[in-house]
């Protein structure tokens, strides 16, 4: 479980970097 909260906390971060540009 604590796994899959990274990948989407990571995910969410990737998204947020790529609108930033």
């Amino acid at each position: 479980m604590l796994g899959n909260l990274e990948w989407r906390t990571r995910h969410r971060i990737s998204i947020a970097w790529v609108r930033s540009f």
